[in-house]
C-alpha cells in the first residue's frame, strides 16, 4: 500500500503488486477487503504500508479540512468562522489519533503479515535551539508523540533499520531498546531470534529473519 510513493527499489521485481493510498478511506476500503478475503486480494499472505508517516498526516490534514469547512458554515460572528486549512487545533489532533488507532487496529489484527514502515524522527531536549550541534535524546518514529506511542505500542515488533555510518554496503536493525533507539520485540522466542542480547543483525533480510528462528514460534 503505497502512500509515499517510493516504491523505485521494488518495482522492478515483478512478484510485489502496489496499490497508491492517498486517503484515509482508500485504507479502509483496502482492510475491509482484505477481511472478506475478497478474490482480488485472497492470494496474498503479507501486506505492508509504506509508511505510516505520510499516512498519519494525511489524516491529520483530512481532519482540519473537515473542521475548517464546518467551521466556516456557521458565519461571521463566531470566532472559529475565520479558521483556515494551516490552523491545528486540539480536536484535530483528537480525532486524527482515533481514526489511526482504529485503521491499524484493524490491520495489526489481519489474519497475515502486516508490515508497516515509517520515517525516523529525532528528538532533542527542550532547551535545544540548534539540532545541527545536538545529539537527539531519542529516535522513534516520525509522528505526534500521541501517535506514535500508539501505533508502538500495537505491534510486537518495533525496529529501526539503517546502514552503517561510513559504509553504505552494510546495514543493521536494531530490534531492542538500546540507547536512544525505541525499538522492541515481543514474544519468548523472537528476542533471542532477533539480536540476542546485544539486540540488533547485520546484513538483515526478511527471508533471513523468518529462517532465523525456532519453529515453534512459527505464526
Amino acid at each position: 500500500l503505497n502512500c509515499e510513493g517510493g516504491v523505485v527499489a521494488v518495482a522492478g521485481r515483478g512478484d510485489v503488486d502496489e496499490i497508491p493510498i492517498r486517503t484515509s478511506e482508500q485504507l479502509d476500503n483496502v482492510v475491509a477487503a482484505l477481511y472478506q478475503r475478497d478474490p482480488q486480494v485472497a492470494k496474498y499472505k503479507t501486506v505492508v504500508i509504506d509508511g505510516v508517516s505520510t499516512m498519519a498526516d494525511r489524516i491529520l490534514q483530512e481532519w482540519i479540512r473537515r473542521n475548517t469547512a464546518r467551521h466556516t458554515k456557521k458565519g461571521k460572528g463566531n470566532i472559529e468562522a475565520d479558521r483556515t486549512q494551516d490552523d491545528v487545533q486540539r480536536d484535530d489532533y483528537g480525532k486524527a489519533l482515533v481514526q489511526l488507532r482504529r485503521i491499524f487496529g484493524w490491520y495489526r489484527d489481519l489474519p497475515m503479515h502486516v508490515i508497516c514502515t515509517a520515517l525516523a524522527k529525532s528528538v532533542y531536549p527542550p532547551n535545544v535551539t540548534d539540532t545541527r550541534a545536538a545529539n537527539p535524546v531519542e529516535i522513534r518514529p516520525l509522528m505526534t508523540d500521541s501517535a506514535g506511542n500508539s501505533i508502538m505500542g500495537m505491534f510486537d515488533h518495533v525496529w529501526y533499520y539503517d546502514q552503517v555510518p561510513g559504509d553504505a554496503t552494510q546495514r543493521y536493525l536494531i530490534t531492542k531498546r538500546a540507547g536512544i533507539y525505541r525499538a522492541k520485540t515481543r514474544g519468548v522466542y523472537f528476542p533471542t531470534a532477533l539480536g540476542g542480547e546485544q539486540g540488533y543483525v547485520m546484513n538483515p533480510s526478511l527471508p533471513a529473519i523468518g529462517g532465523s528462528r525456532p519453529s515453534r514460534t512459527a505464526s
